[in-house]
């Protein structure tokens, strides 16, 4: 069963903001002349087309539970584990680096000693329900707010 993922507006804005500034570079690489225009053009570009892919992978990001998964689709690349692994699911809040496209975030503990956060989902209540449902040997948590649907 696939699960939409919550997006973070600051961090939609973050990369819209990215992506502008690498076109406006680029248009003034385009305008200019000389070591500058080139600077200009070359960064332009590469940060366009990093805000742009970035943008993209936020699109297409999604959950995905399976018989034998737990996948995280972030863009093109797919992180799975097995459900066997999980000990503990918890909705958690921070700023750790994970690949999330929110700070509340959905930690799934797995045996023996790893950590795996995985995006927000947008009916996080009904993504908690189909975990529990497959793994029923996992600790599955619904003490956050947002888990709960109020």
């Amino acid at each position: 069963m696939k699960f939409a993922i919550q997006r973070s507006r600051a961090i939609t804005g973050s990369i819209a903001g990215l992506t502008a500034i690498g076109v406006l570079l680029f248009i003034l690489g385009i305008e200019e002349s000389g070591f500058f225009a080139f600077v200009s053009l070359v960064l332009g570009f590469v940060i366009a087309v990093a805000g742009g892919g970035l943008y993209w992978a936020s699109t297409r990001s999604c959950l995905e539970v399976t018989n034998e998964h737990l996948i995280h689709h972030i863009g093109p690349l797919p992180l799975r584990v097995t459900l066997d692994r999980i000990r503990t699911v918890d909705i958690v809040e921070g700023s750790t680096i994970a690949a999330a496209w929110t700070m509340t975030r959905v930690q799934v503990m797995l045996y023996p000693h790893e950590i795996f956060e995985v995006s927000m989902p947008l009916d996080p209540a009904a993504f908690m329900r189909e975990l529990q449902g497959r793994c029923p040997h996992a600790k599955v948590r619904y003490e956050h707010p947002e888990a709960q649907g109020e």
